[in-house]
């Protein structure tokens, strides 16, 4: 048995799409309020009597997502839950491989493909651990994973990228600040201890354009954390570097990415062009649109670098073109 969980704050705009995108492989959905000034919950209580499957809930908001998450793992029925945000619609080609897996049984957690609508048709995409059995929690105040309680359980970790789930949230910039603003009041309530925690500073601060700001939290998490969490956030790295006018040192975060990836192109190409190397700069540009995919643990923004990147090379054509 599956439930699909998900935590709502003034979500009434997704709730009746939440609910019809998920009930093709739900057995039940639960919707945990988390005080919502709109009427979120009225409108998922009277779905609760239209459809046997929807089940509402409420929880006092405790300033941490995980609690939030984990109190409506807690109420969930089924041996595997699915953890969804309300404005998650899952990909209709993806329920049969759900569904495959869940025939599989026994005890794993699945890793799927997020793809975040950033806007204007771009997406950002990335794995994210999203099925697994219900004993599994939640941590983290902001930004939240079950990753920790999945590696102590020692459960199979399997990944499927051709399962994608479309998440709609992040498309308005206004949108993206007001969270990033939240998420940065949430992580500083207490002093910030671990890597995650100030990685995810340096996502907060970066979404608000401050980069001078998020660059010094990642930094002290590579500090805490070493040459492995050096590596995941090295595209991070550059960018503050660049951006700071620290070029030397974006230079040599470069070799961290993959070789033959897009962002390796180009963020390669955007350093030459500060280095004032323009005609290398448009071989690498060229050279985006065929690199590699790296989908990892963090954001692969490889949508949007392509059309950057198509964008720089249209500027220097233009550039070029006599009056």
């Amino acid at each position: 048995m599956l439930s699909v969980v998900a935590i709502a704050l003034n979500e009434a705009k997704n709730i009746n799409a939440f609910v019809n995108s998920w009930s093709a492989i739900a057995d039940e959905i639960i919707i945990v309020d988390t005080g919502s000034t709109d009427d979120s919950y009225e409108m998922v209580k009277r779905l609760e009597c239209s459809n046997p499957k929807v089940n509402a809930r409420k929880f006092t908001w405790t300033e941490s997502f995980a609690e939030a998450k984990n109190h409506a793992i807690s109420l969930a029925s089924g041996n595997m839950v699915f953890v969804a945000d309300l404005d998650d619609r899952l990909d209709t080609n993806s329920i049969q491989r759900i569904k495959d897996h869940l025939a599989k049984g026994g005890e794993r957690a699945y890793r799927f493909q997020i793809a975040s609508d950033v806007g204007n048709g771009r997406w950002s995409r990335f794995m994210q651990a999203r099925m697994f059995p219900n004993y599994i929690k939640y941590s983290g105040r902001v930004h939240e994973t079950p990753d920790e309680s999945i590696i102590a359980a020692g459960i199979k970790i399997v990944d499927d990228p051709e399962v994608m789930v479309a998440h709609l949230g992040y498309a308005d910039q206004e949108m993206k600040e007001a969270k990033a603003r939240r998420n940065i009041g949430l992580l500083m309530k207490e002093e910030p201890k671990t890597v995650n925690e100030f990685a995810q500073l340096g996502d907060a601060f970066y979404v608000l354009g401050k980069c001078f700001n998020g660059l010094g939290f990642y930094e002290e998490a590579c500090r805490r954390g070493g040459r492995e969490i050096k590596e995941v956030l090295a595209e991070k790295l550059v960018i503050g570097y660049m951006a700071t006018g620290a070029l030397q040192k974006a230079e040599t975060l470069l070799e961290l990415l993959p070789t033959g990836s897009v962002s390796k192109f180009y963020w390669t190409a955007e350093l030459r062009m500060l280095q004032r190397k323009p005609e290398q700069a448009k071989m690498l540009y060229q050279m985006v649109d065929i690199g590699e995919r790296c989908l990892g643990d963090r954001e692969d923004n490889c949508d949007v670098l392509i059309s950057n990147a198509k964008k720089r090379l249209e500027e220097m054509e233009a550039s070029c073109a006599p009056a």
